[in-house]
């Protein structure tokens, strides 16, 4: 707070935003996860011939996308639920963050009750559709696996009553033979 007041950010843009661009949850987050990284990596590239900053920009950051995006994922959350802070550090209505605001909905003496859980869904819909994209995005990705294999395809088909019209009877079959391929395996071991 103090550092805020000093730079001249309290009721402002700027003491929302910086404080959350920086934290030690991500720092420990990045740093555990850099040094799993092999140095024989790194090691390898300087061999080739690449700088310092060719080997984070072409070999390190590219493996740590995962731990990047996680750091996201987290930080998002972490600054969309936030009350305190910007309850400090905000006086103006017009800079009020939708925590703040919501509370302001809450009197002493009445609470609309609808326009509250009004807000509350409205609030919560950015962190739904954030995390919904993020698990239709693995979900995906489970499933192109899983046809890969032939087991998805195969497993669908039977569950679910497929419909043969639109499916080409060739490729189903092949799937079948795999996926029986693919029991008979696992049953043998």
């Amino acid at each position: 707070f103090s550092l805020m007041r000093l730079l001249g950010w309290r009721d402002s843009y700027q003491a929302l935003i910086v404080p959350h661009l920086f934290s030690a949850f991500g720092v420990f987050l990045l740093r555990q996860f850099f040094l799993t990284i092999p140095p024989s990596l790194e090691e390898a590239a300087i061999i080739d011939g690449c700088s310092y900053w060719g080997v984070f920009q072409r070999i390190v950051l590219p493996l740590a996308r995962p731990a990047l995006a996680t750091l996201t994922v987290f930080a998002f959350l972490q600054a969309w639920n936030d009350f305190m802070w910007p309850l400090i550090m905000t006086d103006s209505p017009e800079l009020a963050v939708l925590s703040v605001g919501l509370s302001y909905l809450q009197q002493m003496s009445h609470t609309d009750w609808p326009l509250l859980m009004a807000g509350a869904v409205m609030a919560l819909l950015p962190v739904l559709a954030y995390t919904n994209q993020e698990i239709a995005t693995s979900i995906a990705f489970f499933k192109r696996l899983l046809v890969r294999k032939g087991i998805f395809a195969t497993a669908r088909m039977r569950m679910t009553g497929f419909r043969w019209d639109r499916f080409n009877e060739r490729i189903a079959e092949e799937l079948i033979d795999r996926y029986l391929a693919l029991e008979t395996e696992v049953q043998e071991v």
